[in-house]
């Protein structure tokens, strides 16, 4: 249940299973319930779609992720700024080496500001660089470009393409370099996701929804 604070008040059965100093840092429906992710506590939570607690799953690695995305088929990546890089979770068993090593493909502490998947599983990566930087399904580099907007923050992917937003309502499509015009937004944006082919921007103040073409 979301509360008038902003808190996500969870089921009472999830509630007696975690403690307080759990730091939920991601949520989603996945194929087998709800997943959300744990840095803390360095594990996955599996609820049912009432949030009701079904099981952990333990990271068998201290990762402490500190972002997470889901495919569509199920398989759930995490970055991790301890290990530098982005691993995934598939079957409830994590792979042993990252899918994308930070460290080789940039360079050690590299530091990251978002991470989005698209539909076909390819992976792109937001840099603290004010880079967009796209992967393949099998963790390939495919390209790596500037972003043309002050302080770029959130990084989607909407029909086939990737949209960067910068907290003031800025917007670039990756594909051309064009600049998005957006509604007025009268507060800075908090977070930013996809609804099927919408975009749902999060601000202190509203939530606006907009159909992409």
């Amino acid at each position: 249940m979301l509360k008038n604070s902003g808190e996500v008040k969870f089921s009472s059965g999830f509630g007696r299973i975690h403690n307080i100093y759990s730091e939920l840092i991601w949520a989603g429906i996945s194929p087998i319930g709800v997943q959300v992710v744990d840095r803390l506590e360095n594990e996955i939570i599996i609820l049912d779609l009432n949030l009701n607690f079904m099981h952990n799953i333990s990271i068998n690695r201290n990762i402490y992720p500190e972002m997470a995305q889901i495919d569509p088929w199920g398989k759930l990546f995490m970055y991790s700024n301890t290990y530098n890089g982005i691993f995934i979770l598939e079957n409830n068993i994590m792979s042993n080496k990252p899918f994308i090593d930070f460290s080789k493909e940039f360079y050690s502490n590299y530091c990251i500001k978002d991470f989005a998947i698209s539909s076909d599983g390819e992976v792109a990566i937001l840099g603290c660089d004010g880079k967009f930087n796209e992967f393949s399904q099998n963790g390939l580099k495919k390209k790596s470009v500037p972003i043309k907007i002050s302080n770029p923050l959130f990084l989607i992917s909407v029909r086939d393409d990737w949209f960067v937003f910068n907290a003031a309502g800025e917007c670039l499509l990756v594909s051309n370099s064009e600049k998005i015009s957006m509604p007025n937004i009268s507060s800075s944006i908090l977070d930013i996701a996809t609804i099927n082919r919408s975009i749902a921007i999060l601000t202190k103040e509203q939530i606006l929804v907009l159909n992409v073409r």
